[in-house]
């Protein structure tokens, strides 16, 4: 892969609009740790070089599966490359002209370092305190159980009903009385003996149930739109059919074939849902206290004043933000 098949002239201006934060960033890296790699270079010029582990460390941000979704898109990987490319050659313009040692953009990159890094303890804390909670997740069955009982809503299966339907929509060679009309025609055939299936697979506008004969499977009340819903719901015996009934899809002949009760799902099977939501609760607890300690032990002493005289002098030269109370601190 070499510049000339990344670079597109089309996307440079975009690319160079990115910039102002994208090679702050590369620059505050650069400048700390530029030197030779052995890692293989992706882009190479006099100018710069990007390798594999440039971009591997760009990618450490993203999770394994957005990694791999997001590298499978030859555009996606052409555009961030073109871009980590041209921060690294801005950043490499810049360092050449001292810009680094400029005393705004020094404490720019010091900034952004101690975000990184401070980034990076909250997320170790993270992968700390979920290591300790998977080392032994029984020490929250007690707590697992209990939210069980006391929340027993969230562990209970709605009633379902399994129908199939014909869809019929309205279209531009088809007005709303045509399509209500071809629908009820083909109700009068099933309820005539015709197979709602065969049906669906030759006439039905909905392309994602067409195939497999209109069947929707079990489908919740929550699931369905509700004048579907209503229609489906209110059927009792196998094979009754439902009016003709419209959604904001078009017209369907909707068939029933079953309905389950709502049903409490067993501690057993829920136990491991409990205690995954338990563990995210108890990362974001020990990184709220640890962060509260922060701030609070030893409590540090705030410039009250310099804030204050910060703040009225922006409030005088300001121009009111859409919708904010006019003169409001």
């Amino acid at each position: 892969m070499c510049i000339g098949q990344l670079l597109r002239p089309r996307r440079l201006r975009a690319a160079a609009a990115r910039f102002a934060a994208g090679a702050l960033l590369a620059l505050t890296v650069a400048t700390l740790a530029h030197g030779a790699s052995d890692s293989p270079a992706i882009i190479e010029s006099p100018r710069a070089k990007l390798t594999l582990d440039d971009y591997e460390a760009e990618m450490a941000k993203l999770t394994p599966s957005a990694r791999a979704q997001f590298a499978a898109s030859r555009v996606r990987l052409g555009q961030v490359l073109d871009n980590m490319y041209l921060n690294r050659a801005l950043a490499a313009d810049a360092r050449a002209q001292g810009l680094e040692r400029e005393p705004v953009l020094s404490r720019q990159i010091e900034l952004q370092v101690e975000k990184l890094i401070a980034q990076a303890v909250l997320e170790k804390l993270d992968r700390d305190t979920g290591a300790a909670f998977d080392a032994n997740p029984e020490k929250y069955a007690a707590r697992a159980r209990e939210i069980y009982i006391t929340q027993p809503d969230r562990f209970r299966t709605p009633e379902r009903v399994r129908v199939s339907h014909v869809l019929i929509k309205v279209k531009p060679d088809r007005d709303e009385q045509a399509a209500r009309q071809q629908a009820e025609a083909l109700q009068l055939r099933v309820a005539g003996g015709a197979a709602l299936p065969d049906l669906a697979r030759e006439f039905s506008d909905d392309l994602r149930t067409k195939g497999n004969g209109g069947d929707l499977g079990w489908v919740a009340a929550s699931q369905l739109d509700p004048a579907f819903a209503a229609a489906a719901f209110a059927l009792r015996k196998p094979a009754d059919l439902a009016p003709v009934t419209k959604t904001r899809f078009g017209f369907h002949v909707i068939q029933f074939h079953g309905r389950e009760a709502p049903a409490q799902r067993p501690f057993a099977e829920v136990k491991g849902e409990i205690l995954a939501t338990i563990r995210r609760e108890v990362v974001d607890e020990t990184r709220k206290a640890y962060v509260e300690k922060i701030l609070t032990d030893p409590a540090p002493k705030v410039n009250a004043a310099l804030i204050e005289k910060i703040n009225l002098e922006a409030r005088t030269t300001a121009t009111a933000i859409e919708g904010s109370a006019p003169g409001k601190p």
